[in-house]
């Protein structure tokens, strides 16, 4: 959108705010967003229900959505049903744009803290793969799971498909045999080198994307960055 949409856009949404939540119901409806107190988690966590709009407290199709609290307090995101579709909009077009298409095996490789801990019997049939252990067995099983179950695309943590390829390397694992299409790094920046690795190993590329758990998927690396 244009630069003058986007203004308009904005100034809505602030408007919104002043008009359906108590944290900002003081200020005017054509405040400047420069004009508005700067707010940070800790603001949402001290004053929670101050934040949540009238219009959407109590809509039964709401869901909660929390972050991991990986790298600290969890935080507890309202979203509506508009919100939501938009997630999975969102989630279908960028995952397509990385090499993802629904209908792919996937596997997930991430700690399973406790807000979002699973049964082993989901772990498996997700194919999710807990990256807490990362020692010389683990990653041979991650590997052996990956080759086995014929995955087409490898979702996790940069750091542990990091050490994944780093075990490819030492074992001399042939990637051959493997299936994969689609390498999505998540959650922390990966190196350049290990990037590039990990494309000559399975043969694909490997684009990261920036999200998280109460706003979707928010961009997805260019693929012609170097």
């Amino acid at each position: 959108s244009s630069v003058e949409e986007t203004e308009k856009k904005i100034q809505d949404l602030i408007a919104h705010a002043v008009k359906t939540t108590d944290f900002y119901k003081d200020y005017p409806e054509d405040i400047s967003l420069k004009d508005l107190p700067v707010v940070n988690k800790d603001t949402f966590r001290q004053q929670y229900d101050r934040f949540i709009s009238s219009t959407y407290k109590d809509a039964p199709d709401n869901r909660v959505m929390c972050t991991s609290g990986s790298t600290g307090t969890p935080l507890r995101m309202i979203q509506n049903r508009d919100k939501i579709r938009h997630n999975t909009a969102g989630g279908i077009f960028l995952g397509a744009a990385a090499g993802y298409y629904i209908g792919m095996k996937e596997a997930f490789i991430r700690v399973w803290v406790n807000n979002v801990k699973k049964s082993k019997f989901q772990l498996i049939q997700e194919n999710m793969i807990d990256s807490s252990r990362m020692d010389e067995q683990a990653l041979a099983e991650m590997f052996h799971t990956i080759e086995k179950k014929k995955v087409k695309c490898l979702v996790g943590y940069s750091s542990a498909l990091g050490e994944l390829s780093d075990y490819i390397r030492r074992s001399g694992r042939d990637c051959s045999n493997c299936s994969v299409r689609a390498i999505i790094p998540i959650s922390e920046t990966m190196p350049e080198p290990v990037r590039r690795t990990l494309e000559k190993q399975f043969g694909c590329p490997v684009r990261a994307w920036y999200s998280n758990e109460e706003n979707g998927i928010m961009g997805l690396q260019n693929e012609k960055d170097e």
